[in-house]
């Protein structure tokens, strides 16, 4: 087992290989730091610039991630780079570039069927809409605490005659709900923009399985216009989200839209990736029903089976 404080190196095993070897970490000095949070890994393959997410799995009970290499992380021999990090709440912990090896093969199949990754594009998309549901969380607070300092504000002016002591106390108060507000306000802001950064490279990573899937087979240019629809309605949450953090403190129910809206755009992101909504097969009634990145990506494969078969068939003819 791999130890998270003394990673340098991580082998995936040979090129092509699909599901074939397990790889475990043991993340507790990281656990035991950040007990709330939730721990992934990001990969860039060889030969590529923009990472990816992987479809890692988080055992937060024993502080242990596991990571199953598909064929979509050996889909190229050679050396590429892992990060794996840690998120809770707006803290980010991450490591140093890990080096990734994939040794090569002798029977170059890989890419037979339509490399892809969706569980670990689905991992990610749910994880901005946590994000997006804690800026909700914490623009509501700063709205609380703005309604108590103008609460304050309006007794202070209407109890011109009290003492000294009253008024000083009063003060206080204000000054303390200010520092409030402006520390919570500052915390969805942040939470915001880690949503933006987050989405962005979730489109990186969606545009790196769709060149994959354009390698494998032309007809799954359909999956990359659906992808891409599913990334902008993600970068749409991230910005009704900062939007929302910046403007708390003039009207709780504009917050409250706002945050809604990026839950929302959450969901339709979901639904062009995979077809669903909060986990739920969407229905045919709604325009991503087999109009999703998933569907064309398991169509594509299935044609290739299919053409397979007829090409078994016609060769067993032919003998």
């Amino acid at each position: 087992m791999l130890m998270i404080e003394t990673l340098q190196r991580i082998d995936l095993g040979i090129r092509g290989e699909n599901q074939a070897r397990g790889i475990t970490i043991d993340c507790n000095a990281w656990k035991n730091l950040y007990p709330n949070g939730t721990i992934s890994i990001f990969h860039r393959r060889p030969g590529e610039t923009t990472p990816g997410v992987t479809g890692s799995t988080w055992d937060a009970e024993n502080g242990i991630l596991t990571w199953v290499p598909s064929e979509y992380d050996t889909y190229y021999a050679g050396n590429g780079e892992a990060e794996i990090r840690c998120t809770e709440g707006t803290v980010t912990r991450k490591t140093v570039a890990v080096e990734t090896l994939i040794r090569p093969d002798v029977v170059n199949d890989a890419g037979q069927t339509v490399a892809s990754n969706w569980d670990g594009y689905i991992s990610e998309v749910e994880r901005l809409k946590n994000i997006a549901d804690n800026a909700r969380g914490v623009c509501e607070e700063a709205v609380v605490s703005f309604g108590e300092l103008l609460e304050i504000a309006q007794r202070a002016a209407a109890n011109a005659s009290a003492s000294l002591e009253e008024t000083m106390e009063l003060s206080g108060r204000l000054t303390t709900l200010a520092d409030e507000v402006e520390e919570r306000t500052d915390e969805a802001i942040e939470v915001a923009d880690d949503a933006a950064d987050e989405a962005r490279i979730a489109r990186e990573m969606a545009t790196n399985a769709q060149q994959a899937a354009t390698q494998a087979r032309n007809t799954a240019d359909q999956a990359q216009q659906d992808a891409a629809a599913a990334i902008s309605g993600i970068r749409t949450a991230a910005a009704g989200a900062t939007e929302a953090a910046e403007s708390a403190g003039n009207s709780k129910n504009e917050a409250t839209r706002k945050a809604d809206e990026a839950a929302e755009q959450a969901k339709t992101a979901e639904a062009w990736a995979v077809g669903q909504r909060g986990g739920v097969n969407v229905p045919a009634t709604d325009p991503a029903y087999h109009n999703n990145a998933k569907y064309y990506a398991g169509k594509t494969a299935e044609d290739r089976a299919a053409t397979s078969q007829a090409e078994q068939a016609v060769a067993e003819g032919v003998s």
